[in-house]
């Protein structure tokens, strides 16, 4: 569902550097609609070829009021080194 929201253009790579902050406060059930909400959190430059992401995310139930996953994404992301 992410690719749906976000692009990660100009980069040779996007890492996924893994979850912070999980939580699952309520199930899925079978059949159930979902949806992804995410906004960026925080972008870090680590150095001059590599950034750091954070995206706060939340999978949402339809017709529910409690999100089913609570987390925040971390995406690794390097560009090509300059070379001219």
């Amino acid at each position: 569902m992410q690719n749906q929201l976000i692009a990660f253009e100009g980069f040779d790579r996007v890492l996924n550097y893994g979850l912070d902050r999980l939580r699952c406060p309520s199930p899925v059930g079978v059949d159930r609609r979902i949806r992804l909400t995410q906004k960026v959190a925080s972008i870090e430059h680590i150095n001059a070829t590599m950034f750091r992401v954070v995206l706060d995310s939340a999978i949402w139930i339809e017709d529910e009021d409690k999100p089913a996953i609570i987390a925040s994404l971390i995406a690794q992301l390097h560009a090509a080194p300059d070379t001219t």
